[in-house]
Parts: C-alpha cells; structure tokens; sequence
C-alpha cells in the first residue's frame, strides 16, 4: 500500500507525543517536498519537524508531472492536490 500523507497527521501526533502510530501503521509513508518544507524547515522547533527529519521510513517525494490532475484543481485544496501529485508520480516511476 502507498501512503502520502500532508501535513496534518505529521504535526499532531508529534504534538501528542504519538507520532510513532504512524511507523506501527505504516511501513513507509511518502511526503511531498512542500510537506517536509512545511514541518521541518518552516517548522522548525515546532512538534513534528524533528521527527519527520529523523524518520528514516519518511520518503520526500519531488512533485515532477502535474498534468492528470490539475483538472482537478478547482474542486480540491492545495495540500491534497499536491498528495495526489505525489501519488501519481510513484506510479508512474514503477
């Protein structure tokens, strides 16, 4: 199973002390490049960019074709568009 995760689960679990939910779920998860900026470098300090960075099971992933859903930009936000991005370029890199 693939796992994309955005910014949200990263940060809260963190925050609650329970990120390690996410390895015992997941064998890997694959971020997008703005997710990990997003947590680690503007995060800094913040709950989750030290365990994001540190998380070797973390894979970033840098968006390179946009193409088969950007037509479904106006009916999602920014953060699932860029999720699903992610997910249609692993697919496609098999």
């Amino acid at each position: 199973m693939i796992v994309v995760s955005n910014t949200s689960p990263l940060i809260n679990l963190a925050a609650i002390g329970q990120f390690n939910l996410l390895r015992q779920m997941y064998q890997t998860i694959r971020i997008p490049t703005a997710v990990y900026n997003e947590v680690v470098v503007r995060g800094s300090g913040k709950p989750g960019a030290a365990d994001v960075q540190a998380a070797a099971w973390i894979s970033v992933q840098a968006v390179t074709t946009t193409a088969p859903v950007t037509r479904l930009k106006p009916q999602l936000n920014p953060a699932c568009l860029v999720n699903l991005i992610t997910l249609f370029n692993h697919g496609r890199a098999r």
